[in-house]
């Protein structure tokens, strides 16, 4: 239970765990209060309340496995429908709200758009800190840039065929480590032309937007996409 003592935000643990994540929370406050869960997460209360829903995508309806949409959708769907408003994150998203799960007459509706983090920025003059990490990386000349999931609707193997297909460029990849079956798919010449970081912070990030040749997207589907952002406030075609 989290109770409220004064007109802050209420922040939960960042390592909370699945089964809390999806169980109830329960908020004891006398005066009407908002709630925002970030996670279509329920709450539980009896208390004057006006709750709020954000929705990022509709990904888990076209490209997860049954099972895990439908409890996905569960959670997502009762969150909706409880909501006294929701917040698209782009039109696009709206868009789906609409075709997938739409609001009742009701419930007001508003596209609000993702922001970009100041942590990105053109660097016009680099700075030791920026080379060293770049030289510690072994990345030395034209690469492009690929960030984030490789999940299938994320078309990685795209990326691997356009490696192919320009010996020129180096790629640089930052994720989770290379699967055996992705290992494969790249097989073990054009892994040398391939270099991994993992953890990468968001200075980091930006000193690899910064000094890359192109960024590379060729998701088949986002709610909003943030690296494309990223990636224009920091200078990277």
């Amino acid at each position: 239970q989290l109770t409220i003592e004064d007109s802050s935000i209420i922040n939960e643990p960042e390592n909370i765990d699945l089964l809390s994540r999806i169980l109830p929370v329960s908020i004891d406050y006398d005066d009407y209060f908002l709630y925002h869960s970030s996670f279509y997460r329920p709450i539980s209360t009896t208390k004057k309340h006006c709750e709020i829903t954000t929705i990022h995508d509709f990904t888990h309806n076209l490209y997860s496995s049954f099972l895990k949409k439908t409890v996905h959708n569960k959670l997502k769907y009762s969150s909706i429908k409880k909501s006294n408003g929701i917040i698209c994150i782009s039109n696009s998203t709206y868009n789906d709200l609409m075709r997938y799960c739409p609001p009742n007459k009701n419930q007001k509706v508003a596209v609000i758009y993702n922001g970009v983090s100041d942590d990105y920025f053109k660097i016009d003059h680099p700075t030791e800190t920026d080379l060293h990490f770049l030289s510690s990386n072994k990345i030395v000349g034209d690469y492009v840039l690929f960030i984030g999931s490789r999940a299938n609707y994320k078309n990685f193997d795209f990326v691997i065929n356009l490696l192919k297909e320009t010996p020129h460029l180096m790629l640089v990849v930052v994720g989770e480590p290379f699967n055996q079956q992705e290992l494969k798919k790249i097989g073990k010449y054009l892994l040398e032309r391939i270099i991994l970081v993992t953890n990468a912070s968001n200075n980091q990030l930006n000193i690899l937007y910064n000094f890359a040749l192109a960024f590379i997207y060729p998701s088949s589907y986002e709610g909003f996409g943030i690296p494309i952002i990223e990636s224009m406030k920091s200078g990277c075609p």
